[in-house]
């Protein structure tokens, strides 16, 4: 069994507007059951009852929301989604869910620094914020590197007036 890995791997790459961005990525490895969460607090029901709550489940997205509306305007969080469909057998396609932060700075060096001082921020809201999801760094690729791609499909979208 490999080494866990505790940090993400930083890419650095060049700003068009000068400077330098550094990006490091998370990505979503498992979703718990709500009555995984908390099985000793109350009884099993009650527990799933209140996690699966919408109203619970928005003001904890708020909550993170607010907390990282909070950070500068040099920083960006993107959500990334890929699939791997398997047309013959549905329950064997698979979602992959990353989140990628990006940092932008004068140089490389200061660029790094504060991705992974975001990161060690964003760890802990999204164990708080995200209780049912785990969040693993992606240490051993580049940020957004989930399979090597073989072939493409566009799909494009025509609206006409009725």
């Amino acid at each position: 069994m490999g080494a866990k890995a505790y940090f993400p791997k930083v890419t650095v790459r060049a700003a068009r507007e000068g400077g330098v961005v550094a990006s490091a990525g998370l990505e979503l490895k498992s979703i718990l059951k709500a009555d995984l969460l908390h099985p000793e607090s109350g009884s099993a029901e009650a527990v799933k009852k209140d996690l699966l709550d919408q109203k619970t489940f928005q003001r904890l997205r708020e909550g993170l929301l607010a907390a990282l509306a909070a950070w500068p305007s040099t920083v960006s969080l993107e959500l990334h989604l890929a699939t791997l469909p398997d047309l013959a057998h549905r329950a064997r396609g698979r979602i992959f869910i990353q989140l990628f932060l990006s940092v932008q700075a004068p140089d490389e060096a200061a660029a790094r620094e504060e991705v992974l001082v975001r990161y060690i921020a964003l760890a802990p809201l999204l164990q708080a914020y995200w209780p049912e999801a785990e969040f693993l760094p992606v240490a051993g690729r580049k940020p957004g590197e989930v399979f090597t791609a073989t072939h493409a499909l566009a799909v494009r979208r025509v609206t006409e007036d009725v």
